[in-house]
């Protein structure tokens, strides 16, 4: 705003006749931008994932669920999907550019917390193992999940002793809980298609809005992380979660909480741009003190979450999509690959195994991110975004000398 006022103060210098000439002349030249048809970069982008086979793909990402990528997406490189498009032909005068300005300068963006965040996700299903979030490193926890239902309201939220036990833990300490809302599935059920059931229509994402607020206030939550895996850039639910987390951030952020999203990591491992991340629109970064990017599940074996593709998702946030360092998050797993096994049952096989990022278990190569791999990421966050995540923290070792979030809190010290 302070930048804005700025550039007010110098324009007032210039005569009127040039101010509106240059303004006039500038919205015209945004309104032709928003108008513009899919270019030559999108098309060639088209055509290059099309000839992608489901194995350059990740297991979560959305295409590889419908097998092969669509070439309709409404995809642009550098750009989300706009909400309102621009409309071709429109008459300018002075009170059209006045008006477009006004709008620009009665925006608010919020900012994000400024101290490095180490974000650890604990799941409802895991009991008495609050003792493995160190709050003398993790500043914030997020309690895995609040589930939602079709009709926009949400199941009661599981093991809620747990829930109480681990905000009581991080509020002694001064840390911050989260509620998180979603995940990628809930007892064998996908809940993509109830996320879109639950914001089909505004009654019902107003509905979902208050649900998960009353939620959060009901157990003194700090805030909302929403892990909606994911929504689409073709057909149309980034509209409805682009509506759901505008109205939360309202809600939210009225009464000093938190909102924070759970995200693709963005880019194929070829390094183009994932279809699907284009749905988290500028408007839902604006509105989202940060999101955590989900930097693992890259394939069933080396690609699950290797240091060069993590560090790709991270700059593809960053530098594609210009969202401030602050407000950047890298995902990393404390899980290996195929599997699904914990680091912690890992160094139970093989207890020398916590320097290394593969191992054989029962006649099966697993991948995963041992503690140099870990720092090495740690030391990339610390120098370049806003923080890492994990999931999940009880996946970790007890064992402080081996420990993964140990291995964080060294580099950040």
């Amino acid at each position: 705003m302070k930048r804005m006022n700025n550039f007010v103060l110098v324009l007032t210098n210039i005569s009127r006749p040039i101010l509106w000439g240059l303004l006039t002349a500038a919205f015209l030249f945004s309104i032709y931008i928003g108008s513009q048809p899919a270019t030559q970069a999108v098309n060639a982008y088209r055509n290059i994932a099309e000839g992608c086979t489901t194995a350059d793909f990740f297991i979560k990402d959305p295409d590889v669920l419908s097998k092969s990528p669509n070439s309709s997406h409404p995809v642009v490189l550098t750009t989300a999907p706009v909400s309102e498009p621009a409309t071709a032909g429109m008459e300018q005068n002075s009170d059209a550019v006045q008006s477009e300005a006004a709008v620009l300068e009665e925006q608010v963006i919020i900012p994000a917390e400024n101290p490095f965040k180490v974000v650890a996700y604990y799941p409802y299903w895991t009991y008495n193992q609050i003792g493995k979030v160190q709050f003398d490193i993790v500043t914030h926890a997020v309690y895995a999940f609040a589930i939602p239902k079709h009709d926009g309201t949400l199941k009661p939220l599981e093991n809620p002793k747990s829930a109480e036990e681990l905000i009581s833990a991080a509020h002694a300490a001064g840390k911050k809980v989260l509620l998180g809302v979603g995940g990628w599935y809930d007892n064998g059920v996908l809940l993509e298609p109830v996320f879109k059931d639950a914001t089909s229509t505004p009654e019902k994402i107003s509905r979902f809005a208050d649900e998960i607020v009353k939620m959060c206030n009901d157990y003194g939550f700090d805030g909302v992380d929403i892990d909606w895996e994911y929504p689409r850039s073709n057909d149309g639910s980034w509209q409805q979660y682009e509506s759901l987390m505008v109205l939360l951030g309202e809600k939210l952020h009225s009464q000093g909480k938190l909102l924070t999203a759970a995200v693709l990591l963005g880019v194929y491992p070829a390094g183009y741009p994932s279809v699907h991340a284009a749905a988290q629109t500028d408007t839902v970064l604006n509105t989202v003190d940060w999101i955590n990017i989900m930097a693992y599940d890259g394939d069933n074996g080396a690609g699950h979450s290797p240091y060069d593709q993590s560090i790709a998702g991270a700059e593809y946030w960053l530098k594609t999509r210009a969202l401030p360092p602050e407000k950047v998050v890298l995902g990393v797993p404390f899980y290996a690959r195929p599997s699904g096994v914990s680091y912690e049952s890992i160094l139970n096989a093989k207890p020398d195994a916590a320097y290394s990022d593969t191992l054989w278990i029962n006649g099966r190569q697993h991948w995963f991110n041992g503690i140099n791999t870990i720092k090495q990421k740690t030391q990339y966050a610390k120098e370049n975004i806003g923080g890492i995540m994990i999931w999940e923290i009880t996946h970790d070792t007890s064992d402080k000398s081996k420990s993964l979030l140990t291995a964080i809190g060294e580099v950040i010290k």
